[in-house]
């Protein structure tokens, strides 16, 4: 394996952690996987800077609307801009959403555009936007 190949393994399973703290709502489990000042554009246009902003309001977010959901990344590809920076999209799901009377929601999906850079021998995530996706019509 050469070590583009290891970087992108890397940088994937640095999207399953983020699925994994998501769905144990571990809002700082979540945000351990950002530079300290990253910026994170969530789904709802809301613009969170730095991790102390993102890790709130994730805690937030999984105390509330997104307490029951669960998160999958079915898909990530990785670009390389520089050795050591690189973009990625990863697909998501979204299950477990209730509206307010308690009653299911259908699922989401949406991508999450993600740059992320090696920095002291190891990748994390820079900056994040996160998009929701419509289903196709025709």
């Amino acid at each position: 394996m050469n070590h583009y190949e290891q970087d992108i393994l890397e940088i994937k399973a640095i999207m399953q952690s983020f699925a994994d703290a998501w769905n144990t709502y571990d809002a700082m489990r979540l945000a351990e996987l950002f530079a300290e000042d990253a910026d994170f554009v969530n789904v709802a246009g809301q613009w969170w800077k730095g991790r102390t902003e993102l890790e709130q309001g994730h805690a937030n977010a999984f105390g509330n609307h997104l307490k029951n959901t669960h998160m999958s990344f079915p898909g990530t590809t990785v670009k390389f801009l520089k050795p050591d920076l690189v973009i990625c999209h990863s697909t998501w799901e979204m299950s477990g959403l209730t509206r307010p009377d308690g009653t299911s929601l259908p699922a989401k999906h949406g991508v999450l555009t993600a740059i992320a850079q090696q920095q002291h021998e190891q990748w994390q995530l820079i900056a994040v936007h996160n998009t929701e996706t419509l289903p196709r019509i025709g």
